[in-house]
């Protein structure tokens, strides 16, 4: 989260970091029989942990995040009338189909920092951006990027400019 908390158009959003609770907070990992239905009001974004994730997407997921979003009546909500659904929360899944070692590398050489901001990135909606440019936002990894560039910051910024202080 230092990665994104560091852009501009996040100055007005105060990030913070708590501690683990322990136990299972996550709540995507129940729907697939993963485990049971954790505490959804620990955190708004969760880093949820490593899971096989090859029965779910079938090999070569680094990770993904999964958001979650406010209904009413069944019928997504948007109270702000932003034309953006409520989120209500997200949460990051790593794959251990990947074995990540001591320095947050994966073989074969897949930094585990460069993912988790990605997916972070999507945890604070932002999508997808090119190829090209090659930006933190990439659907696919592209090498160590741990900054945001000009177009993660134009993203971010689509978001979170008009954020209230």
């Amino acid at each position: 989260m230092v990665t994104w908390d560091t852009t501009t158009c996040l100055e007005k959003v105060n990030i913070v970091k708590r501690a683990d609770p322990r136990g299972d907070i996550t709540i995507f990992d129940s729907f697939i029989g993963l485990g049971g239905f954790g505490n959804p009001f620990a955190a708004d974004i969760v880093s949820a942990g490593f899971f096989d994730l090859a029965p779910i997407f079938g090999g070569n997921v680094l990770a993904f995040s999964v958001t979650f979003i406010f209904v009413s009546g069944g019928v997504p909500t948007d109270i702000n009338g932003d034309n953006r659904l409520d989120t209500a929360l997200n949460e990051v899944f790593y794959g251990t189909d990947f074995m990540w070692d001591d320095t947050g590398l994966a073989i074969p050489f897949i930094d585990v920092e460069t993912v988790g901001a990605h997916e972070f990135g999507h945890s604070l909606g932002i999508g997808h951006f090119g190829p090209p440019p090659v930006a933190l936002m990439n659907p696919v990894y592209a090498g160590v990027n741990r900054t945001p560039d000009p177009v993660n910051e134009a993203g971010i910024c689509s978001v979170w400019a008009s954020w209230p202080k």
